[in-house]
């Protein structure tokens, strides 16, 4: 794999990887009293929806992330951590 963006956002650091199979949203490192920890989001995850979108890559993940995280509403993630699909509601 090869990585080919890096993206920071209060505290999260979303890195793009690139190969012959798939580009995604992983987050390489979260920062312990971000807001991205403190709903339960871990260094190594893959973001894989919100709101049931599929995510295509960091910028995207980034971007949607600051824009819904302080419109007062629900909203969910699937992420993928350790190969398992788990869900995440904030």
């Amino acid at each position: 794999m090869k990585v080919f963006g890096k993206f920071v956002l209060a505290g999260l650091l979303l890195t793009a990887w690139s190969s012959s199979v798939e580009a995604d949203a992983r987050l390489r490192i979260v920062g312990p009293k971000s807001v991205y920890a403190k709903v339960g989001l871990k260094s190594g995850d893959v973001i894989v929806t919100i709101d049931g979108k599929e995510v295509q890559s960091a910028s995207e993940a980034s971007q949607t992330l600051y824009q819904k995280s302080g419109d007062g509403k629900r909203h969910h993630m699937e992420v993928r951590r350790s190969g398992k699909i788990i869900d995440i509601n904030f």
